[in-house]
Formats: structure tokens, C-alpha cells, sequence
């Protein structure tokens, strides 16, 4: 009977262990302006990324070496940059996902390349590479390359010393829609070497308690009196 319970035991822990981490990789969704793009200014309004300098709005950087996307694709903005939003969409409603921020960064000591990003337009962080983040309100980032992905980004880096990060915006539920959107800033400041290279997000749904659970609690309960009644 002991021999047993034992073996029933460690099925059910066998089948809670599977519920509980066969989560799947993060899906990468590349961040796309214009019209029937997923990124534009706050609010909903039309972002047009076409500004050559770079000096009034975001720029949109086309080329394989820059990023990621079909053909390889950043927007580059410094101040006076507007505040965008890239929206995840086809999300189940109410579900939860955690969400990354993606962008680039040139390995400098003289150019430091953050970008600002979070769920409401009051509450963004700042995220940098880890040796950069010391600043207060500055969150430490991961290489994008060190993370498991379903739906990868096209590129990691590096290319000329540029590579692609990764910072942890958290979770959140997708709204009634299905969708998530995220707002993106740069860093409020006109210095070019403190510009902000951004390419677009991920997202990655949080396990929720699974039918396994309600299946068999009974059966730990049972274990649970059998040992009692054993000892």
C-alpha cells in the first residue's frame, strides 16, 4: 500500500510539474508604422516615420544591418520624439502576458542607447544595457539572443557592435479587443548619443491554474489521509 501511494504521489506531482512549466516562448512582433501599421503616435493618430533627420519625429532606419523585420527596420528617435504605441493584438481577452520591450545598443562608452516603455503613458521605465542601468529609475535589460522565442526576431546582432535587448515590462491582461498596447518614448533628451533604437516587442502568456488542478486536488487529499492513516 505504502509503494503505492508513493508511485500515485509522484504521478500527480509528474502531472503538476508539466501544467505548471510547459509555457510556450515568446512570440516577437515587430514594431510597423503607417497606415495598417500596429505603431502609432499616442493616442491612435498616424505615425509617419519618413523624417530623414530624425530631428522632429521618429526615423525609421530601413536596411538588414539595423534591425529587425523583413528587410531589417529601427525607428531612431531623440527629443523632441513623440510618444508612439506599438499594440499587440490577437490576444485572448482578460488573459495575462508578459510583455518585453526590443532595442539596440552600440556596446559604447560614449553613445548610451536606452529607451523608455510601459503599459500607461505615466508609468514608463527606462530601460538600458545592465553596465549602463545606474541611473535611478534605469531597469537593467537582457540580450534578446539569451531568451527562448516561438516567433523569433529576424536578427540579433550584433552588426558594427550593435545588439538587440531586451527589457522586462511585466505583466499585464489583454483588454476586451484581445489587445495589449504598449507606449515608447525616448529618453527626453536632444543628445544624439542618448538617441533610442527601437524595434518592437514580445509577449508571452502567463500560465494559469489548469484543469489538472481541480482534477486532482482529490487524490492529494486522498494521499494525504492514507499517510495519515499509515503513520
Amino acid at each position: 500500500m505504502i509503494r503505492s501511494l508513493g508511485l500515485l504521489t509522484m504521478a500527480v506531482v509528474g502531472l503538476f510539474g508539466m501544467s505548471a512549466t510547459a509555457t510556450a516562448g515568446l512570440v516577437y512582433v515587430d514594431a510597423e508604422d503607417g497606415v495598417g501599421g500596429n505603431t502609432a503616435l499616442d493616442g491612435g493618430g498616424l505615425l509617419d516615420a519618413t523624417d530623414g533627420s530624425g530631428g522632429a519625429t521618429w526615423r525609421q532606419r530601413d536596411d538588414a544591418a539595423f534591425g529587425s523585420g523583413p528587410n531589417g527596420s529601427v525607428f531612431e528617435g531623440v527629443e523632441p520624439s513623440p510618444l508612439i504605441q506599438t499594440t499587440i493584438s490577437g490576444l485572448t481577452p482578460g488573459a495575462s502576458y508578459q510583455v518585453n520591450v526590443h532595442f539596440w545598443d552600440p556596446q559604447s562608452e560614449v553613445e548610451d542607447w536606452n529607451v523608455s516603455a510601459g503599459f500607461t503613458p505615466a508609468s514608463l521605465q527606462n530601460y538600458s544595457r545592465e553596465a549602463d542601468a545606474t541611473g535611478p529609475g534605469s531597469v537593467a535589460s537582457v540580450l534578446a539572443s539569451s531568451l527562448a522565442f516561438d516567433v523569433a526576431p529576424t536578427q540579433f546582432g550584433p552588426n558594427s557592435g550593435r545588439e538587440m535587448l531586451s527589457g522586462d515590462l511585466g505583466v499585464t491582461a489583454a483588454n476586451g479587443a484581445g489587445e495589449i498596447i504598449v507606449y515608447v518614448d525616448d529618453l527626453g533628451v536632444s543628445e544624439v548619443n542618448r538617441r533610442s533604437w527601437y524595434d518592437g516587442v514580445s509577449y508571452q502568456a502567463v500560465p494559469e491554474p489548469t484543469a489538472a488542478l481541480l482534477i486532482f486536488s482529490p487524490l492529494f487529499a486522498l494521499v494525504a489521509e492514507r499517510r495519515r492513516q499509515a503513520g
